[in-house]
């Protein structure tokens, strides 16, 4: 996708480079963030950068080296898998699921993972950009950001409660049968 803009190794190995150090910004930030306006909020405006970052890669595009650095910058906002088992599992699901909760949201990204790159190959092939992989990953951000907003809210987590209370009772049973 880089090369595809333009850029040489070195400058491709720069915004690589960017990635990570966005990391160590953005995944801090996010559990700051989450502390003090709320893990909805968060993650909705995380979800809202991605999208916007995949969105407007037809104008970043056309930046070379800058482009690429913003693209790569803001990459990490989108990857809510980074930040999800800790701040978003755990609230909502609780310590003794949230660890499987978010060891299948990283299986599912890995999934994802692997496919999109051959779907975004195929799709360049066709059409010679990266403009529409691209803008369907924005789409799919945005998916994200509606199931967030309605996922996270406090109706939903009563719902869940509702939904978790016979396995907790049930938990509880075992637990006092064991000791």
């Amino acid at each position: 996708m880089l090369g595809s803009m333009g850029l040489d190794v070195v400058q491709i190995s720069y915004c690589v480079s960017i990635v990570s150090i966005s990391q160590m910004i953005l995944v801090p930030l996010f559990g700051v963030l989450s502390d003090v306006i709320s893990a909805r909020k968060t993650l909705i405006i995380y979800c809202v950068v991605g999208a916007a970052n995949m969105f407007l890669f037809s104008l970043t595009s056309q930046m070379g080296l800058i482009g690429g650095m913003i693209i790569a910058f803001f990459y990490n906002a989108g990857m809510v898998n980074l930040y999800f088992g800790a701040v978003v599992a755990t609230p909502l699901f609780g310590v003794n699921k949230s660890a499987t909760i978010t060891g299948w949201c990283n299986a599912s990204v890995s999934v994802a993972a692997m496919i999109a790159p051959v779907f975004a190959a195929g799709l360049y092939g066709a059409t010679g950009s990266f403009v529409l992989p691209l803008a369907i990953a924005g789409c799919c951000f945005t998916v994200v950001v509606i199931l967030a907003a309605i996922g996270m809210s406090s109706k939903a987590r009563k719902h869940l409660e509702a939904a978790d209370k016979p396995y907790k009772e049930a938990e509880a049973i075992a637990e006092a049968v064991a000791a």
